[in-house]
């Protein structure tokens, strides 16, 4: 009679087999990872890019005469507001802006353009050149719906472009 050796063996199962499951579970768990992490990197993305259009659409404004358009850009669903602010002056808003106002000021940040709640990954403020911010509310903040609108204006006397 031949006598097996099963000392490799767990209830029954081969080394083998036990090692293929667990290899099957590793990969389906890093698979939900890198799926995780792509996504929030889209997002990450798509706020850049929201940022690099703005500030192209500020400057082909800024070198005409004058302008008058809306800009239409798209932000991921988790952005909420989006606020240009002067983070260097006092507050000067509508009650609704005093708790994002508060909250911007504790992030130290040097930008002028921001993005409210601020991103755990990503970059949430811009300095946006050629802008006037001296007659606006501070923080001026649009609220983010499917597409966001910001009017563009430069009129023909104005050497900085106002947002509204």
């Amino acid at each position: 009679m031949k006598r097996s050796d099963k000392r490799a063996q767990i209830m029954g199962l081969p080394f083998g087999v036990m090692f293929s499951i667990l290899i099957t579970i590793f990969i389906i768990v890093a698979t939900f990872v890198g799926i995780k992490y792509f996504l929030s990197l889209k997002n990450c993305t798509d706020t850049g890019l929201f940022f690099s259009d703005l500030q192209s659409e500020i400057d082909r404004a800024w070198n005409t005469q004058a302008s008058n358009f809306t800009f239409k850009g798209f932000l991921p669903s988790t952005v909420e507001y989006v606020c240009f602010a002067n983070l260097t002056q006092g507050f000067s808003g509508n009650s609704n802006e005093r708790k994002i106002f508060d909250e911007l000021k504790t992030y130290h940040s040097e930008g002028n353009l921001f993005i409210y709640p601020r991103p755990k990954k990503c970059d949430f403020s811009k300095q946006i050149s050629h802008i006037n911010m001296t007659g606006m509310r501070n923080p001026y903040c649009i609220k983010n719906s499917d597409k966001l609108e910001i009017k563009i204006t430069k009129s023909f006397y104005e050497s900085l472009i106002r947002a509204a």
